[in-house]
């Protein structure tokens, strides 16, 4: 029931958050920090084993609103699936009122696809391809059209 409630709430804030106005492409520095830290994320957070660079990634790149959020996967890998082999495959920055963020599409070696959605710099949300929930599925096919 607790997973059940935690699930909900992320998804009516991230589908709130998500649904965008307009992109451009970023900066050229913005979008390579991005990038970057996209990939840190799937290193450190997702496929990493140790904690406390877990919990430290979480507490230095996590947005705020969302760092309880994650901080309850610092200790827990059951049913995640390693991403191996991550690489970038594009970037945009996009604007929902006047508010900018990026997003990043990382693709492994399996052919699977995640991107990386950033608020103000910071790992807000992370949407996954084989995700078959008609909402996050709307909203990762919403953000990939926008990285060209």
């Amino acid at each position: 029931m607790r997973k059940s409630l935690i699930w909900a709430f992320l998804l009516l804030l991230f589908l709130s958050a998500c649904s965008h106005n307009g992109t451009s492409k970023p900066g050229q520095s913005d979008a390579k920090a991005a990038e970057q830290t996209a990939l840190e994320f799937m290193t450190i957070y997702y496929n990493g084993s140790d904690e406390e660079a877990k919990a430290k990634f979480v507490k230095e790149r996590i947005h705020p609103d969302v760092q309880m959020i994650f901080s309850l996967g610092v200790s827990s890998d059951a049913g995640v699936k390693p991403f191996d082999d991550p690489a970038v495959v594009g970037s945009s920055e996009y604007v929902k009122d006047g508010e900018k963020g990026t997003v990043v599409l990382l693709k492994n070696s399996n052919g699977l696809e995640r991107i990386v959605f950033f608020l103000e710099n910071k790992i807000a949300w992370v949407f996954n391809s084989d995700n078959t929930d008609p909402s996050f599925k709307e909203s990762f096919d919403k953000m990939k059209a926008s990285i060209k």
